[in-house]
């Protein structure tokens, strides 16, 4: 009888210890698939303002929204807060904040904030 609560005990240590692993893992992935987003989207929505498709803040976050939504493919619900759009000037600093639900059932919360400037100057004297 004592061999069978200690098989039983070593059982379910094993089992939160996985449940464990795997919620450490997920959230992992989870964090590096935002910052790999919205560092993409970030600088394909750079790339589009600097070829002037986008003239206007409304247009850049829009375009920016499109291309994180292509970029995260896991179900979760993520919120873009623009901290700073100006386009005559060059900047793009946005904030985007993440929801998602571990396999164990618990609600994650993750943030990624990512700023770039375009160089004007640069980008008239380079042919």
């Amino acid at each position: 009888m004592r061999y069978i609560m200690y098989g039983i005990t070593c059982f379910v240590v094993l089992v939160l210890f996985l449940q464990m692993m795997i919620s450490v893992d997920a959230r992992h992935a989870r964090a590096d698939e935002l910052s790999q987003g919205v560092r993409m989207a970030t600088k394909l929505t750079l790339e589009a303002v600097r070829e002037q498709r986008l003239v206007k803040e409304a247009d850049v976050e829009a375009f920016f929204q499109e291309r994180l939504k292509e970029q995260i493919t896991s179900r979760s619900d993520y919120k873009v807060e623009f901290v700073e759009n100006k386009i005559e000037d060059g900047i793009i600093s946005v904030r985007v904040k993440e929801e998602f639900r571990y396999p164990t059932g618990q609600v994650g919360r993750l943030e990624e904030k990512q700023t770039a400037i375009i160089d004007y100057a640069a980008s008239e004297e380079t042919p």
